[in-house]
């Protein structure tokens, strides 16, 4: 892979077999990491659409850096109509409408954290929202 730091093109390659089911685009951005979107996750039952997609910065830290903020679809509505509150931003991601996620982890582990980690760790915690 081309324009990617080794850390973030073995990321990549960690999503895309993870995902293989799904559609997974990167895009070089400049300084070595990565642009990422997956298409599609399921953002779970509290949310009238049942697909978005997810996005996130994959940074020439990696792997010392969390994978933060994650990016969703901002056509997501809730199932009971309230607005969208923390930790949901309504936002422009990557020439996207976007509904920015905040889930840091703030013990984040080089060793084993890792970008498909993240990515199943938000599609599992949206899950469990209501």
């Amino acid at each position: 892979m081309t324009g990617y730091l080794p850390a973030v093109a073995g990321q990549i390659e960690e999503l895309v077999a993870q995902y293989a089911a799904k559609t997974v685009l990167h895009e070089p951005n400049g300084s070595g990491g990565a642009y990422i979107v997956i298409d599609s996750i399921d953002p779970g039952p509290a949310y009238i659409q049942r697909e978005s997609w997810l996005g996130f910065v994959i940074t020439h830290q990696c792997p010392d850096a969390d994978i933060y903020p994650v990016f969703l679809s901002g056509e997501l509505r809730r199932v009971d109509g309230k607005p969208h509150t923390p930790p949901f931003t309504p936002t422009t991601w990557h020439d996207r409408s976007a509904l920015q996620f905040s889930l840091r982890s703030p013990h984040h582990n080089p060793a084993i954290d890792t970008a498909a980690i993240k990515a199943a760790g938000v599609v599992a915690c949206l899950a469990e929202r209501s």
